[in-house]
């Protein structure tokens, strides 16, 4: 019966990429949501552009049309804080893709040790059970000469 001595460092390592897994996801979670919000916040941009226009071109008030400047101002800057926020998680699910790869490697390279030596194993019983095979053979042939 085959037993693999470092099934326990296997485990360990299935265990740790699982993690890296999690961590992954919820990194590109985090991705996803961010670049929900700057969608959602370019789309209010284009729509309150679009009232600022109309209020220019009515151009009542002069402190309405710099609230609206000031709030579109405002809107940028959010955008812009938003878009730096963006690449630092597109920079955090690059670092945890790049951490998972090498946990998977570590947990590959495990496994092929295992199934080497799992067939090293079986190659052993084939050579075992055919010399078995042959001794009983020679036996057999060893008594009908007699």
């Amino acid at each position: 019966m085959f037993k693999f001595r470092l099934d326990a460092l296997l485990k360990s390592r299935k265990r740790r990429e699982e993690e890296k897994q999690r961590e992954l996801a919820l990194a590109a979670r985090d991705l996803q949501k961010a670049q929900e919000k700057i969608d959602t916040l370019v789309k209010e941009r284009g729509q309150y552009n679009k009232k600022l226009t109309e209020l220019r071109a009515g151009a009542k008030d002069v402190n309405i049309l710099m609230l609206y400047d000031n709030f579109m101002t405002g809107r940028e800057d959010d955008i812009f804080s938003d878009q730096k926020k963006l690449g630092e998680a597109h920079g955090r699910v690059a670092k945890k893709q790049a951490e998972l790869l090498e946990y998977v490697k570590k947990r590959r390279s495990i496994e092929l040790l295992r199934e080497k030596w799992r067939q090293a194993y079986i190659d052993g019983e084939k050579r075992k059970e055919r010399f078995v095979m042959d001794e009983i053979a020679s036996q057999a042939w060893f008594r009908e000469e007699i």
